[in-house]
């Protein structure tokens, strides 16, 4: 059985480290609330004046009113002191020139920009001394890597996967008159041969936490945390398909997440996508696993040619999909999955609505603002996308490194899974799950150790290098991750 924690002891260990960023529009808010929760020390940059004051009403740190470019002013500011510079203007070329001022002007470890365009992030790839950034990201690309992890084993898709244990989380619905209806879930476990955890589902729109007497209904999405031949075993219970490893994929739009995504799902004997260079190494090793038929539906004619070019072993529909005669209800129907990756996220929403009332059994949409995720949720979009959290997220794993393996916020909620290595300066290196005095209302999904996958109880001793997975509320994650590294610092050379 998992372990659950509902304790109101807090180690009081904090770390910090000197963020500081580049642009206090949304994503620089965002990305500085986001290491605000993570308790670190936050300087937001802006030189309009306005939307430093809206900035400061907003996040609960430093806000400069300050030129990127001054670099006189930036050293007043005690820059040099920073652990860690993202630049997140809505000006590529502003990122990479102050990322390129400050590289050298400063030492500081770690400079980290965003790049809309993907010839700059590329030329900036081959070339990564001549601007001083130590990473570029692209939120398009991290978008579409975000859609490929879900899709990852089939259709079905998963919630989230994890880097170091052969469990994830993944949905089961509950059918009508199939065989988990009416079933307690501690009657379920006894009866299945594989161990999983069921933390939660959803029903009526909202979500619930379970325990063993709770009773599964029809409609209900139970969230598993299992194995895959667990799920598979439980979708054969409920009379539910196999999944499949090559599905069909039906892409609504030619942007650029699509254009992406598309290259990252085509394989072809011997081929390469024309753009090869923008898919990431984890891209290029997950396409392996879901090479399956694509087709792509763009109402621009010229888009259509271009994307014809850029992926030419995908299926490529000059197409409005309101117009049945060019794109009909069995053209939907002989895909598993459709994503609408398009740039308006009211049509992306609506897109994947209707791909589903045609047929397609799971649709995804991606989004361009956070508060849609739990609107489109409820709506009957299974897989919302945020671009912006995306992008977030993968300028935190930047600064955390090897030690937090993955971090998830499930679409539409407020919880969390995390997945970080157990440190051996931890105060609960040693001790025993029941007297850690991990945040409340963290449930321990499970423990590797030694490449074996381990289903904790409270008498399980965390050891040092363990790997732990954990479900907690999104407001705990920070907490949670600094009481399990208890170390958070990098390496810094002599000014």
């Amino acid at each position: 059985m998992a372990f659950c924690i509902d304790s109101l002891r807090q180690a009081s260990y904090r770390e910090q480290m000197r963020v500081w960023i580049l642009g206090a529009g949304t994503l620089g808010v965002l990305v500085a609330d986001h290491f605000v929760r993570e308790l670190h020390d936050v300087v937001l940059i802006e030189r309009d004046h306005a939307a430093a004051g809206e900035a400061l009403r907003k996040v609960d740190c430093n806000v400069e009113i300050c030129d990127g470019t001054d670099l006189a002013a930036l050293r007043r500011l005690s820059i040099d002191r920073a652990d860690c510079f993202v630049a997140v203007t809505g000006s590529d070329e502003v990122n990479m020139v102050v990322c390129g001022l400050v590289a050298h002007a400063f030492n500081i470890p770690l400079k980290i920009a965003r790049v809309r365009n993907p010839h700059y992030a590329m030329g900036i790839s081959g070339d990564p001394e001549l601007f001083g950034i130590d990473h570029v990201l692209t939120p398009e690309i991290e978008t579409a890597a975000s859609i490929l992890r879900s899709l990852e084993y089939g259709p079905i898709g998963q919630i989230a996967a994890l880097r170091r244990t052969s469990y994830s989380l993944r949905e089961v619905q509950i059918t009508a008159d199939g065989g988990l209806e009416g079933v307690t879930l501690s009657a379920l476990r006894k009866s299945c041969s594989h161990p999983f955890i069921a933390p939660m589902l959803t029903r009526d729109r909202e979500y619930v936490i379970v325990g063993g007497s709770t009773s599964l209904q029809r409609n209900d999405t139970l969230y598993v945390f299992s194995t895959a031949e667990a799920f598979q075993e439980l979708l054969a219970r409920d009379g539910g398909r196999q999944t499949e490893q090559r599905g069909r994929v039906l892409i609504l739009g030619g942007s650029l997440i699509g254009v992406t995504l598309a290259q990252s799902l085509w394989t072809q004997s011997g081929e390469k996508a024309p753009n090869d260079r923008m898919i990431s190494r984890m891209m290029r090793q997950l396409q392996r696993q879901i090479s399956g038929h694509v087709t792509i539906v763009e109402p621009s004619e010229a888009l259509c040619e271009q994307v014809s070019h850029l992926v030419p072993g995908a299926e490529v529909i000059n197409a409005d999909i309101r117009d049945e005669n060019k794109f009909t209800a069995e053209d939907y129907k002989r895909h598993d999955v459709a994503v609408a990756v398009g740039t308006n996220q009211e049509a992306n929403i609506v897109g994947a609505l209707h791909a589903k009332v045609k047929g397609v059994p799971r649709v995804g949409a991606v989004l361009y603002q956070d508060g849609y995720a739990r609107i489109a949720r409820s709506l009957g979009v299974d897989l919302p996308v945020s671009l912006r959290s995306c992008t977030v997220s993968a300028i935190a794993s930047h600064l955390r490194g090897d030690a937090v393996k993955a971090l998830y916020t499930i679409a539409g909620t407020s919880i969390s899974i995390v997945e970080v290595v157990l440190a051996e300066r931890s105060a609960f290196n040693g001790v025993p799950l029941s007297r850690a005095a991990f945040p409340r209302q963290t449930l321990i999904l499970s423990i590797t150790r030694d490449s074996k996958v381990i289903i904790p109880d409270g008498d399980e001793l965390l050891i040092a290098g363990d790997v732990v997975v954990a479900l907690t509320p999104r407001s705990n994650e920070s907490t949670l991750i600094h009481l399990i590294r208890a170390t958070r610092q990098m390496s810094r050379t002599t000014r």
